[in-house]
């Protein structure tokens, strides 16, 4: 009798130890599919495969290393050009970090110049959109910061002559406009000549001042007149 009650209790504890196990495996499997964390850090799976480098993951862009599959934060360097990731991992656009301006496409801007493409945006011809943006955040880049840390958008809005700023302040060239807005209304509007490269910022009122601005200074006005 004695014999039979100890294969029992073998028989038990070998069976906690196989369940013990299973659920063991099935805890660190990882799935076909998606985000995994392993001590602390985060890694993505793509068919059951580890990623690497780049990836679009519910339409935000993060950055794997290449040799480990972990994800990244902070300052990285790419093909030559730096980007910035937030603490969740998620490549950050159109905002500064400290003094430093992240572009439409995730790549720091310094100076006029794009780090990753080697190109220098001081041209006699006209410039591009793209041009006239990075002009526009580095002569204007305080008060833009300040109003993107308030919450407001840039939005780029048509290229043309401008009909107010023709009749009702003599600027009279083809100009890049930005709208400096939130949800409820637009804050001021930014102008950047296509071919001189004046920065023009007024506010969204009409009659008010426009103002050249040159290293984020005010260095010249244009007062309205009707």
């Amino acid at each position: 009798m004695k014999s039979n009650k100890l294969k029992k209790i073998s028989q038990i504890l070998c069976i906690g130890v196989i369940l013990t196990t299973v659920s063991e495996c099935s805890v660190q499997a990882s799935p076909s599919t998606g985000w995994v964390k392993k001590n602390n850090d985060w890694y993505y799976y793509n068919g059951g495969h580890k990623s690497t480098g780049w990836i679009k993951s519910d339409g935000l862009w993060y950055y794997l290393s290449p040799n480990s599959g972990q994800m990244q934060t902070g300052w990285i360097q790419d093909n030559g050009a730096w980007y910035y990731l937030n603490n969740s991992g998620v490549m950050v656009t159109n905002v500064y970090i400290g003094q430093f301006y992240i572009g439409p496409n995730g790549k720091w801007i310094q100076d006029g110049w794009d780090s990753g493409s080697g190109k220098d945006n001081k041209k006699d011809k006209e410039i591009t959109l793209e041009e006239a943006q990075k002009i526009m955040y580095k002569e204007d880049k305080d008060y833009l910061a300040w109003m993107i840390n308030k919450g407001y958008t840039v939005i780029a809005g048509s290229k043309g002559k401008n009909e107010t700023l023709i009749e009702n302040y003599g600027i009279n060239e083809t100009v890049y406009s930005f709208y400096i807005e939130n949800s409820e209304y637009v804050e001021s509007v930014i102008f950047v000549g296509a071919k001189s490269k004046k920065v023009y910022r007024t506010s969204g009122n009409v009659g008010n001042s426009v103002y050249v601005i040159s290293n984020n200074k005010k260095v010249q006005e244009y007062k309205y007149y009707s």
